[in-house]
């Protein structure tokens, strides 16, 4: 009886060891969870950044649309072109990188282990 009452406490007592152990490692999941949040906000307001930008960038491309009809050169509308395809490859590339961060932050599997 007595030796069954001792291995019930050394149990006990590494059923305690346990729980503080998985307490300690909740505890670090929630920091990490708070940090990817942050970035998560961060990535949110660049994102809103690049909606912005994408907005001006239509705007833009409404006034050259204008100055296309105005003007019929050619060499006039081969620049604009040229220059909406500067415009909108600076754009795509910002997005892509954003992108590239996000699906690196959704693939790190050691900052998601909860």
């Amino acid at each position: 009886m007595q030796t069954e009452i001792t291995g019930l406490k050394t149990e006990i007592a590494g059923m305690q060891t346990e729980i503080t152990g998985l307490k300690t490692e909740i505890t670090g999941l929630k920091t990490e969870i708070t940090g990817i949040k942050t970035e998560i906000a961060g990535m949110q307001t660049e994102i809103t950044g690049i909606k912005t930008e994408i907005t001006g960038l239509k705007k833009e491309i409404v006034g050259i649309k204008v100055e296309l009809s105005k003007k019929a050169d050619k060499k006039d509308i081969e620049y604009l072109k040229n220059q909406i395809r500067k415009s909108e490859r600076l754009l795509l590339d910002e997005v892509e990188r954003v992108h590239e961060i996000l699906d690196m932050h959704i693939k790190d599997t050691t900052r998601h282990t909860a």
